[in-house]
């Protein structure tokens, strides 16, 4: 018996693996409420989920890939303001 690699499979009545940029949305929404919340940490895992969807493919563009590392650099110094302006400028032109 030779092994197979495991094949994704779609979730029953779904169709195909999850659209990457379903994920970031999802993912940036996410990191947007952390921010709120003063959740410094889980807000650049969000970030850095949606940074991971985005990666395999050119889904939203070199705009919005500098957006969410402008995200990430504005939370790492503490500019929260600018890293939710960021956040949602980066949602909007995935939309």
């Amino acid at each position: 018996m030779t092994s197979r690699p495991i094949q994704p499979t779609a979730p029953p009545g779904g169709v195909g693996l999850p659209d990457p940029i379903d994920i970031a949305l999802r993912a940036l929404r996410s990191a947007q409420v952390e921010l709120y919340c003063d959740h410094e940490s889980a807000a650049l895992t969000a970030v850095r989920a949606a940074r991971t969807a985005l990666a395999g493919s050119m889904a939203g563009g070199l705009q919005v890939r500098f957006l969410v590392e402008a995200a990430v650099w504005h939370v790492r110094h503490h500019e929260f303001a600018l890293a939710q302006h960021a956040l949602a400028d980066a949602r909007l032109r995935l939309a």
